[in-house]
This record gives structure tokens, sequence and C-alpha cells, in this order.
């Protein structure tokens, strides 16, 4: 087939798929996409930069701007419409194929590679737009489609320099990443990486003007955050750092650990469809539970052998974007497949490269085993339309109306991860819990509660039935309180509470 068809085909194929997986999840069951919708129906509302649902108003203490502010503009284009906001990352994700098009057709043929241009460019074409996490984010409002596409936008353009004049280049590029890093904090990475490739290659003027000017652009968003929270970043992510988060090695050793997680099974399960957790249960029950990490750790070893191949032959910006950004995963107390997810363009290029250098011939089987993993990816893309992930989760459209229902439009509901519902809902709810970065209002967790709630409202406690595997503040709060139970709903997994007094 033609390489003009290539990006109209993948193009219209990625669509289709998008489409189809659009309403995998409903919003808020992930919860960290209901944040942002929170936050975006504040600034909608006009209230600011603060939690829609909760009656108290609080600021949000960590999660940028720009999403949020996305989120804003389509509700108001849309007349409030929650359903149009899986437009925001199904537009990112569409964008994201056509850059990586351009992305590809600069690095490939890679080093080494002088046969099967078009045919390769095809498949990692493929690779990336069928891949099971962009699919999966291409309908869900967060920030990992966006800033996968802005961070292929950087690359793409720093491609340009020798092509476009050195001031309209920096400034440009200073835009990207000053977005990318009002999409999400890693845009500081990105912003390092860029400036260490810049330098690298002895371009110092346009690597401390660039990041000058992406830092003069952020400057306004950090201030904001300091006056507001404390934290320059957000309090939320100075609470985070000195946590353990989901590591369980000491602190010293964090990096030590992460590396370990990421090169067995995080890195591989990103840019391959062969592994994950559903493979590796499978191994177990017949007695191979080794072989997913094994495997998994060659991958990675191939991919970072790749990469010093590459580094070593081409300069190329995202060689510094690759090295800063993994190392800030390497310190990060949270661990997960999406936060690899932006690397994921690079890694296939550095996988591309290290099978070449492995088989420089290229007798068959690289393609062969290449295009059995688009296969892989399509049957994965297919397998999550057929059966979405909602069904696994809490239903959240049901509790919000299960809420409405139970409770008087005068009152309000503690709950845990209020916003979760807070689409859903029309009353107004507060967290049995403090934000995040926030201090208790007292030591204790049942006055903290009291105060945070006391509005001289009626008060009723959303919690889990005992046994699901959720956050269950609310549920200890409501027993260790006088209170009635005046709501159960089994297929939900929650029952209501009303306070007395």
């Amino acid at each position: 087939m033609s390489a003009r068809l290539r990006l109209p085909v993948m193009l219209c194929v990625c669509a289709a798929v998008y489409g189809a997986n659009l309403h995998a999840l409903q919003i808020g069951q992930h919860c960290d996409d209901a944040v942002y919708v929170s936050v975006g129906r504040s600034l909608r509302a006009g209230l600011g930069y603060v939690r829609y649902e909760d009656i108290n108003h609080p600021v949000e203490p960590q999660y940028p701007p720009a999403l949020p502010a996305l989120i804003a503009a389509t509700l108001w284009a849309s007349g409030d419409r929650l359903e149009a906001l899986h437009l925001i990352p199904l537009a990112f994700a569409l964008a994201a194929v056509v850059l990586a098009e351009t992305f590809f057709r600069r690095r490939v043929p890679v080093p080494g590679q002088e046969r099967g241009v078009e045919l390769w460019r095809w498949l990692l074409l493929g690779c990336f737009g069928l891949n099971h996490l962009v699919v999966g984010y291409a309908g869900m409002v967060m920030t990992e489609v966006p800033f996968l596409c802005l961070l292929l936008a950087a690359l793409v353009w720093a491609d340009r320099r020798e092509r476009t004049g050195p001031a309209l280049w920096a400034a440009v590029l200073a835009l990207l990443l000053g977005a990318s890093c009002l999409m999400r904090s890693a845009g500081y990475g990105l912003t390092l990486g860029m400036g260490l490739w810049l330098w690298r290659a002895r371009h110092r003027r346009l690597a401390v003007a660039t990041v000058a000017l992406t830092v003069l652009l952020v400057t306004p968003w950090l201030v904001a955050q300091k006056a507001w929270t404390g934290g320059w970043m957000g309090a939320g992510y100075q609470a985070d750092m000195p946590s353990a988060g989901s590591t369980h090695w000491p602190k010293v050793l964090r990096p030590v650990e992460n590396l370990v997680l990421y090169a067995v099974h995080l890195m591989p399960e990103t840019v391959l469809p062969f592994l994950g957790q559903e493979v590796s249960q499978a191994a177990a029950r017949v007695g191979a539970g080794w072989l997913p990490g094994a495997l998994g750790l060659l991958v990675s070893l191939a991919i970072l052998a790749g990469a010093v191949v590459y580094a070593r032959r081409r300069q190329d910006p995202m060689n510094g974007v690759f090295l800063v950004m993994g190392l800030v995963l390497l310190v990060w107390p949270w661990r997960y497949t999406r936060f690899f997810l932006p690397l994921m363009p690079v890694a296939l290029v550095y996988l591309l490269t290290a099978l070449h250098a492995l088989a420089p011939r290229r007798s068959g089987w690289l393609p062969a085993l290449a295009a059995l993993a688009v296969l892989g990816f399509a049957v994965r893309d297919v397998h999550m339309a057929l059966h979405p992930p909602a069904r696994e989760y809490p239903d959240v459209i049901g509790r919000g109306r299960f809420v409405d229902a139970h409770v008087p439009p005068e009152a309000l509901v503690i709950a845990d991860n209020p916003h979760m519902i807070g689409p859903y809902t029309h009353r107004w709810l507060v967290g049995a819990e403090p934000l995040k970065g926030y201090p208790p209002a007292d030591p204790d967790p049942v006055k903290d509660m009291l105060i945070r709630s006391d509005h001289g409202r009626p008060r009723y406690v959303l919690a889990p039935l005992p046994g699901r595997d959720e956050p269950a503040t609310a549920r200890v709060l409501a027993q260790r309180l006088p209170s009635e139970r005046v709501a159960r709903d089994d297929r939900l997994g929650v029952e209501l509470w009303k306070l007395k007094g």
C-alpha cells in the first residue's frame, strides 16, 4: 500500500477503535478524571480553581490547569454536557497519531537499517495508534493522551531546528513545553530533557533561551500555587514526595525498587500487548509465573541497549527526554504503566534499533513479530470494546442517583472521594478525609470531619459495604458517631447513614 495512504488509513482505523472504546469507563471511575472535571466545573461557574462539589470549595492542591481549562471551555460550548468531555482526549489522541507518523518517519530507518523502511513505518504507527493504553485513555478525561500529544509535538518541532530561524524555533518550542508543564507536571522533565539535548549539541544559547522562556511562561501558575497552597507545584506534590506511595522498600532504595518494577513489568507492559496482569495470572496457573517477568526484563534490556546504540549514532532530542523523564520515574513514589506511556513511541524506536543491531540482515521474523504485536493490540482493543472495564468498577452514575434519591436537597453528604460522584448528584459533598496537602482541622479524624462538615445542614454518610476493596474512612466515621442507616443498595455496593444531632 502506498506510503501516502499510511496516515489516512491509520487515522480511520484508530478513530473507529477509539470511538468503540470511548465510553469504556464512566467519568469518575478512574478518580483522577473526576478531579479535573470538578475543577473545570468550578472554572465554568466562576468559582475559581477549587473543587466544585465540596461545600467548602477547597483550592485544588495538585493538578495543573490546562485540562481543567479545556473542560471549562468544552462545558461552556456544549451546554454543560458531560458526555462532550470525551471529545477532548479523542481529539488529542487523533492528533497524536498524526504527530507519531512524522515522528517515526524522521527516525526510521534506524541506524544500521537499509531495507523495509515503509513496512516498519506501518508497523510502528500501528503499535502506537492501537496501543491498548492509548486506546483506553483516548476516551478518558485525563492528561495521559494530551500530554503524549504535546510531547510528540515538541519532538517533531525540535526536528525543525535547522530549517527554522532560531528565535521562532525557540519561541514555539517554549510554548509547547510550557503547555506540557501546565498539562502535566512531568512536563518539567520534558523541558529539562530538551535543554540537555541542546546543551550537549553545543547549542547552549538556544538551550538557555528555551528553558528560560518556558520557565517564564509557567511562573504565573507556580506563583499562584505557592499563594494558594504553600507549595510551588502544589501542596499535594509536596505531600507525595516524602510519602511511601506504592513503594515498599526503604525510601533511600526507591530508585532501585522502581527500576526493577519498570524493567520487569511496567515498561514492557506499556510497549507490547503480550504482557500484563492477565498474562501473569495465566502463567502462574500453569506453574510458569516467572516467565512474564523474565520476558519483560529481556524486552526492557533490549530497549535500553537500543537507546545506547541509537544515542551513539544519532543526536536526537528524544535521547535527552528519555533520560531525564526516566530518571524522574525512578524517584517518584507512584508507579504505573500510564507514567511510562509518554515515552512509549521513543521506546518503540529504541526497541527497533536493538532488534536490527541483533539481526541486521532481517530474515523476515522481525517484521513478523512486529505484525503480531499490532494484531495483539487490535485483539485487546476489540476485547475492551466488547467487555468494557466499567463493569469492574463502582457505578458512580448509579451512586450519584442513589444519593439524590435518598438525601434531601438541603442536606450534605460525607463520602470517600466525593468528587467521583460529584458530576452525578445535586447534593453538597464533603470528603471523609481532608484533601492531600491540607492539614486536618483536628488530629482526631471524627472531629476533623465534623468541623469541615459543620454548615448547619443535616449530614449523611455514604459508605461502601463491608468487604469491598474501597476506601472505608466514611464507614468508620459513621460507626463512631450516633447514626441510623436509611438506605442500602447491594448492586451499587453502598449504604447511606444519617448522622443524629
